[in-house]
């Protein structure tokens, strides 16, 4: 039951009188989008979002189902009247989400100053972006000048440990202990480590630079 559950949960599902809804992927980001955008034009706080004029306002854009599912997926209830539902957006989730809509808007890299920039301006005032809110969805790289950012979703790679690591040592030739792990905690099954992972697909050594572990391929010398 709890491993459904996660399963669920990793699909963007939710419970609505009784019953186990999932949102295309697009589709949801449209009305996410078109949800935000409310808050914006009536000048709403993202910590009591009313959850039926926002249905009300936004039905003839999308159903209400879409809307109030939307409000529960990314925000949770704080309080209720007669008349209203009030619903809080969870910080993180709203950052994760603009932080993939802007990352997956193009294949290449972008400067990650400028990308930090774009994003925390996407956002309700109050809100604050943190790397950490990207975990297995953006690869971060430091080594260049100036840093980039690129789109690198655990959700889009192979799931057979052989590949996923040539996968991911095609997109970077190094990576710190910290970076990988986001991208191999889905392969590890009962009783397996991460470690043990990798000392069966990598080497490792010392970064020169930052005194760091890193991991490389094993098929290159």
């Amino acid at each position: 039951e709890e491993e459904l559950k996660k399963g669920l949960d990793e699909l963007g599902a939710i419970e609505m009188n009784g019953y186990w809804r999932i949102i295309e992927h697009e589709y949801k980001t449209s009305a996410v989008s078109r949800i935000l955008s409310l808050l914006e034009e009536m000048s709403w706080s993202w910590e009591t979002v009313p959850l039926i004029e926002s249905c009300h306002t936004l039905a003839d854009l999308q159903p209400r189902f879409v809307t109030e599912l939307c409000l529960r997926l990314y925000g949770n209830q704080v309080s209720e009247t007669e008349e209203e539902v009030y619903i809080k957006l969870c910080e993180d989730k709203i950052c994760r989400f603009y932080g993939q809509y802007i990352l997956s808007s193009s294949a290449g890299k972008f400067n990650l100053s400028e990308f930090l920039d774009v994003w925390q301006d996407s956002l309700p005032d109050g809100m604050t972006v943190n790397l950490a809110h990207l975990r297995g969805l953006a690869l971060v790289n430091k080594s260049t000048k100036p840093h980039t950012i690129s789109y690198l979703a655990v959700t889009d790679l192979p799931v057979q440990p052989a590949s996923r690591f040539a996968y991911l040592f095609s997109r970077q030739e190094k990576w710190a202990h910290d970076d990988v792990i986001p991208y191999l905690e889905d392969l590890i099954g009962p009783g397996q480590t991460v470690n043990a992972l990798l000392l069966k697909h990598c080497r490792s050594s010392t970064d020169p630079k930052t005194k760091q572990k890193v991991y490389n391929s094993k098929s290159r010398s």
